[in-house]
């Protein structure tokens, strides 16, 4: 499928197409990825370590898959950064339909993450995060 790039000298794992299916797997990487920063010489910079970034559409957000990930996330305290692309539709179900309270962001506390919200459209707002 377009889009499904990986490179391993890289570290980019490939993406899967059904919604939310890469979350649980994310976290894995990512306890590998503390596992192995563990085990590093301390003389290393916060620069020198290695953390996950997982990027996902607002209609994962209501998907078990996100849910077992926040949880499964919080109970290991892995390092990851977890980057919704919220556009407002859940391939075709408007964001209104999907949640009741306030989205995503407000999930996070639960877990015991903080969490925020940046407008995406505002690089300089991306940037300072």
């Amino acid at each position: 499928m377009p889009v499904h790039y990986g490179c391993r000298v890289l570290n980019l794992h490939t993406i899967l197409s059904p919604v939310g299916t890469q979350l649980p797997q994310v976290v894995c990487a990512a306890y590998k990825i503390k596992i192995y920063n563990e085990n590093l010489p301390s003389s290393l910079s916060d620069e020198e370590r290695s953390i996950t970034i997982a990027y996902f559409g607002d209609g994962c957000g209501s998907t078990t898959g996100f849910y077992s990930t926040m949880n499964f996330s919080a109970t290991l305290s892995v390092s990851i950064i977890f980057f919704c692309c919220n556009n407002r539709y859940a391939i075709s179900t408007p964001v209104q339909d999907q949640y009741a309270g306030d989205g995503i962001v407000s999930q996070g506390p639960a877990y015991g993450m903080a969490l925020m919200h940046v407008d995406g459209n505002d690089i300089f707002a991306i940037h300072a995060v």
